[in-house]
């Protein structure tokens, strides 16, 4: 139920995410940290609620496969304030697209499948009950972050993510780029 999947939720753990996604193309000219896990470092910062927090512990390693730049990078981050851990995964030239989000506490276990958009979630005191399955629907979240930042523009009104969450996006991607 709804008050099980929000417990699990609201006691955010450890957070995995991978952005694999089969070779394109394009954007060869940056790393995949730029180009992909930019994404994901964003969404850590807004799930952790860590604001201008960048005292984070980076381990991370890559590969070259298709490009000069970075094609697969895994990232293993620890906040040593809060103890939060995250592992991130981006490669760029993976066999089929794999876009996740797994959320393990004490509570449960979240995981968001974002290409099928289905959520699995287990609750940690209820295994008898086993693996629930929630369906929502699609939304080209592209489209919706422009018409905001365009709606932003015409009507004054505050942007979804600040210039310093950008900025704080990108300082994450330059410490993950140093930990390689």
């Amino acid at each position: 139920n709804n008050q099980q999947l929000s417990a699990i939720k609201n006691q955010v753990g450890d957070i995995y995410l991978n952005r694999l996604a089969p070779f394109k193309n394009r954007a060869l000219d940056v790393d995949v940290v730029q180009d992909l896990m930019i994404h994901d470092l964003d969404l850590l910062n807004f799930l952790f609620n860590f604001n201008r927090d960048t005292d984070v512990h980076i381990k991370a390693t890559g590969q070259k496969v298709v490009s000069d730049n970075w094609d697969i990078v895994d990232a293993r981050l620890v906040w040593p304030t809060s103890g939060r851990r995250a592992g991130i995964r981006s490669v760029r030239n993976y066999v089929s697209s794999v876009r996740s989000l797994e959320i393990i506490n004490s509570a449960g276990t979240i995981l968001v499948d974002l290409v099928n958009n289905k959520i699995f979630y287990v609750d940690t005191n209820r295994h008898e009950d086993g693996i629930k399955t929630i369906f929502f629907e699609k939304g080209d979240y592209l489209a919706l972050e422009q018409n905001a930042f365009y709606h932003s523009i015409l009507k004054d009104v505050p942007v979804a993510v600040t210039f310093e969450e950008g900025l704080l996006a990108i300082k994450m991607a330059i410490k993950v780029l140093e930990a390689i």
